[in-house]
């Protein structure tokens, strides 16, 4: 597998990271080095404090159909754990950098989310797609189980019982869909779909350390008691009341504008 058939490209626009899937001609498959350069690139991203916000998004007509089938079979017919193994462990280092990321993160879903393509996009805290955009979760089928936190994030989203309907069937879902039953965030037409998803994305990720303490509040508080959540609410409201960005958030509240935050 060459870096041209098989690549993640990396890319910043503005206080925006873009991490694109670049196999096209197999509808951005997952090549086992693919993995790893999108493991990369999401470490990269969080290190630079000029990067705000991330998407992840597919070249070409599609987000993601998950794992290469070809090399799945390889090493079914091979017997080899150990890579099959290596495979699930690089996955899901990657979807717990995603999760690791202070900023927003966004899944510009633009054609079929399938299998590991499904699970990226609901490790995102956000999910934007196109109108014909599709998601599968194709595992039962195929004899396996969902992975890289797909059975975490699932039923959060949509709850037990869709979740479990998504994955016994293994039917596809369409945009219209999976935005009526809380799967994504909202269409957006194809047209401009980049564009917009830039803009959005630029206007709700910019308080880059409000966000990060908003994105840790809401998951803990999920699985905690109300006093504890309070608690952790307290403690990140005091950070952010240090911020330049809380002083310009109430200065542009005051002068009835837009603010523009600096991430500090």
């Amino acid at each position: 597998m060459t870096g041209i058939e098989a690549k993640v490209d990396y890319e910043i626009r503005e206080t925006v990271g873009w991490i694109t899937l670049n196999r096209p001609q197999k509808l951005n498959a997952l090549a086992s080095d693919m993995r790893e350069q999108f493991l990369a690139h999401v470490k990269a991203a969080g290190a630079d404090d000029t990067v705000r916000s991330l998407v992840v998004v597919g070249a070409g007509g599609g987000f993601c159909a998950g794992g290469d089938i070809g090399h799945m079979v390889e090493l079914q017919s091979n017997s080899d754990e150990a890579g099959f193994r290596h495979l699930l462990q690089i996955g899901n280092e990657a979807i717990l950098a995603l999760q690791a990321f202070p900023g927003l993160t966004v899944a510009a879903v633009n054609g079929i989310a399938a299998g590991a393509g499904l699970s990226l996009a609901l490790a995102c805290d956000l999910r934007f797609a196109t109108p014909h955009a599709s998601f599968s979760a194709p595992w039962i089928k195929l004899g396996l189980v969902p992975d890289w936190g797909a059975s975490f994030w699932l039923p959060k989203l949509v709850g037990v019982g869709k979740a479990l309907e998504i994955v016994m069937t293994g039917e596809t879902v369409s945009a219209e869909v999976a935005e009526r039953i809380g799967l994504i965030t909202g269409i957006i037409p194809h047209e401009d779909f980049q564009v917009a998803v830039q803009d959005r994305v630029i206007r709700l990720g910019a308080p880059r350390q409000a966000v990060a303490h908003a994105k840790r509040l809401i998951r803990l508080g999920s699985e905690d008691s109300l006093e504890a959540a309070m608690a952790r609410e307290t403690e990140s409201q005091e950070e952010c009341f240090e911020t330049g960005d809380f002083k310009e958030g109430l200065t542009a509240f005051l002068e009835n504008r837009l603010a523009s935050f600096e991430g500090k």
